[in-house]
């Protein structure tokens, strides 16, 4: 009876490993569905939103397991991946002193103009 019951056992094993190995066979064998301009799912709510043009053209999906640097925005201070941020460099040049840029990062374009104007 219990080699029955150990049959049993590494039969359904087998057939779950099967199963998982087809699906994974499944789904790396089809393309993205989401991903038809390039843009993953997160750039195109964004910019639905009302995000700029040019950071949800600039922003990239990640490969999962990596990492990537984040960046607060200059005026209200959320944090994003650089890749998503709009960039600002900006040049303080002191007389006398060596001039260095300085960039600001900001998560839309009206943010951008905002703390310019301020």
């Amino acid at each position: 009876m219990k080699y029955l019951i150990w049959a049993a056992v590494l039969y359904f094993a087998w057939r779950w490993y099967l199963t998982a190995k087809e699906k994974s066979a499944r789904t790396d064998a089809q393309p993205d569905k989401g991903s038809g301009d390039g843009a993953n799912r997160r750039n195109d709510s964004a910019a639905a939103a009302g995000a700029s043009a040019s950071t949800a053209s600039t922003a990239t999906a990640t490969v999962e397991g990596t990492s990537e640097k984040m960046v607060g925005c200059a005026h209200c201070g959320v944090h994003l991946p650089l890749s998503e941020a709009l960039t600002e460099v900006l040049n303080h040049a002191q007389p006398g002193a060596q001039s260095r840029a300085e960039p600001r990062h900001y998560c839309c374009e009206e943010h951008r103009a905002l703390h310019a104007r301020a």
